[in-house]
């Protein structure tokens, strides 16, 4: 079973780049009222996180704050049976994706080399500058209090985790500043370098510059 990762931090515009995958038909969720892939209807935005991956993640490991998840084998073991259970609803040929924090790789790596599950790991980058910025604006629209140093702090250190993990393994980069301005040119590399090719009218239509600018 293959699953394309998608490892980003907050605010990197991973839901625009979810949502063109779940539009060209890829599975992300067993409930037929999220996936098109599985009978639902399309929606308009998400965040394209699996619901049931993500409470098990928060109940076993919490929120991850910019460290690379530590486990051991009995995490392993319940992780890769909830993701085989969950990711297992359609043919072994239909393309599969999982959006999540990058801390989340080293837990889905150990599953991944027991050659159960393959997968297809990609770097949702925006600039960490962007991302402070929208992670501020975001809080403040929602009249909450701001410590910026706390949100530089965890910004970084996941930062610093998703450019070692594309100079270690050369992860496919998807710069989503580029591909909100109409460049798709990142984004079709990374994929086709797993062997999915993307429509480009598909995913233009996933675009709203004016929603990113506005909600940063």
């Amino acid at each position: 079973m293959k699953i394309v990762l998608l490892l980003m931090t907050s605010r990197s515009g991973s839901s625009m780049i979810a949502k063109m995958l779940a539009d060209h038909g890829f599975y992300w969720t067993s409930d037929p009222t999220q996936n098109p892939a599985v009978g639902g209807k399309k929606v308009k935005y998400r965040t394209f996180e699996n619901q049931i991956v993500k409470k098990f993640n928060k109940i076993q490991f919490g929120v991850p704050l910019g460290n690379p998840l530590t486990f051991d084998d009995v995490h392993a073991n319940l992780f890769e049976e909830m993701v085989r259970n969950e990711y297992g609803h359609c043919d072994q040929q239909h393309p599969r994706f999982w959006k999540g924090a990058a801390e989340f790789f080293p837990i889905l790596y150990a599953i991944s080399q027991r050659e159960s599950i393959e997968i297809q790991p990609v770097v949702i980058w925006r600039p960490r500058d962007k991302v402070i910025e929208s992670l501020i604006a975001k809080q403040a629209s929602r009249g909450l209090k701001v410590f910026l140093p706390d949100v530089e702090m965890i910004t970084s250190l996941r930062y610093e985790f998703l450019s070692e993990l594309a100079a270690e393994y050369a992860f496919p980069v998807i710069e989503t500043e580029q591909v909100v301005r109409g460049d798709l040119s990142t984004l079709k590399a990374a994929m086709e370098s797993y062997g999915y090719v993307l429509n480009d009218e598909l995913c233009l239509k996933t675009i709203d510059i004016s929603k990113w600018e506005t909600e940063r």
